[in-house]
């Protein structure tokens, strides 16, 4: 009893969507799209690559050159610290009255 209702239901879909495939397979292809890889996309992902490994070498370099910051700031001025003072709130402004 239960299979019976299924299938009324399931079957009058399945008969609209083959139709409806049908008809629209006279508009427009059904067929699943075959992308080609272009040349540009190859180039593209060439030069991400080339984008990231250049990031990674910067990165790098940045990173040696703190390091080497470091070490001669500490070793001239060992005591000196580099931070500045807040600046003082500004005056109020005058009441009248």
């Amino acid at each position: 009893m239960l299979y019976k209702g299924i299938f009324k239901r399931f079957f009058p879909f399945l008969l609209t969507f083959a139709a409806g495939l049908f008809l629209a397979s006279f508009f427009v292809s059904v067929a699943l799209p075959t992308f080609q890889r272009s040349e540009r996309s190859n180039r593209r992902f060439g030069e991400c690559r080339r984008m990231q490994s250049e990031y990674e070498r910067l990165r790098d370099e940045n990173e040696r050159m703190r390091s080497q910051l470091e070490f001669h700031n500490m070793a001239e001025h060992p005591s000196v610290t580099l931070e500045v003072p807040a600046p003082p709130p500004p005056p109020r402004a005058p009441r009248f009255r």
